[in-house]
């Protein structure tokens, strides 16, 4: 029911999230279990994810030891960014806008032009001191080349048209920015199951993260922010390096104008 490439389609159990208030059936197809505890309802003949912020935030908690509750930095951008987060969720509707294999290709060419640029932000030269004392190794936190890889694999070559991205004026906007970059690899483990569940055998060594060792790239940026913090770093441009960088996403991924500014 789950399309060709979606094999040994099993029910894994009933799983119980915080704020469902019930427990769900959910259809597992062999996948990272730590990924993915919530998957898909089955209703006539599509599949659909539910909850799907939920199951995000279950995966972060999972993947941040010792931060539970959650204080100081990194509480504070998960605070005053949430906004433009659910905003940048609800325009882009995914993984339910994706229905065709011309949808994914589409959607994989436009993060391709967005990581490329975010990518270039990320090694400007003058803040290679700033990601060195805040124990950032850049080259892995790049993922533009599976996306390059993937949209390969699709017989697609990638968009021509430029991404502009607002400058980043320091370390704290640039860790901003990596948080929300490491915080969508998170989801795109999330997203890369439900993909495949709907269109079949498609290559998802993005929204997979192949190769990337998770949980050690986020945690590392929770290494960072801590060590930002307690090096008297400013909090204010974490947080708005990472509400630029969600709307770079937004608007490079959602229609125009559903995603707006200073949203919290």
């Amino acid at each position: 029911m789950c399309g060709k490439g979606c094999q040994n389609d099993v029910l894994v159990g009933k799983i119980l999230f915080p704020g469902f208030g019930r427990a769900e059936s959910v259809h597992g197809t062999g996948v990272d279990t730590r990924a993915i505890r919530i998957f898909v309802y089955w209703q006539s003949t599509s599949f659909k994810i539910d909850k799907l912020g939920d199951a995000l935030n279950n995966l972060i908690a999972e993947e941040t030891p010792g931060h539970a509750p959650i204080e100081g930095l990194l509480e504070r951008v998960r605070r005053e960014t949430s906004g433009l987060h659910q905003d940048v969720e609800a325009a882009t509707k995914l993984p339910g806008s994706v229905v065709t294999r011309e949808d994914y290709v589409h959607l994989v060419r436009g993060l391709y032009g967005i990581h490329i640029a975010v990518e270039e932000r990320l090694a400007d030269p003058l803040l290679a001191q700033g990601w060195l004392e805040i124990g950032i190794t850049l080259p892995a936190h790049r993922r533009s080349h599976l996306l390059s890889e993937d949209l390969d694999a699709l017989g697609a070559s990638p968009e021509e048209a430029a991404v502009q991205l607002t400058q980043l004026t320091g370390i704290g906007e640039a860790l901003g920015c990596l948080y929300v970059v490491e915080g969508s690899a998170l989801g795109g483990r999330v997203l890369a199951p439900a993909f495949r569940a709907v269109l079949g055998d498609v290559p998802t060594r993005f929204f997979g993260s192949d190769g990337r060792m998770h949980p050690h790239p986020w945690r590392s940026v929770l290494a960072a922010l801590e060590a930002f913090e307690a090096a008297g770093g400013n909090a204010e441009d974490v947080v708005v390096g990472a509400q630029e960088t969600f709307l770079a996403f937004g608007n490079r991924l959602a229609p125009k104008g559903s995603v707006r500014a200073g949203a919290q």
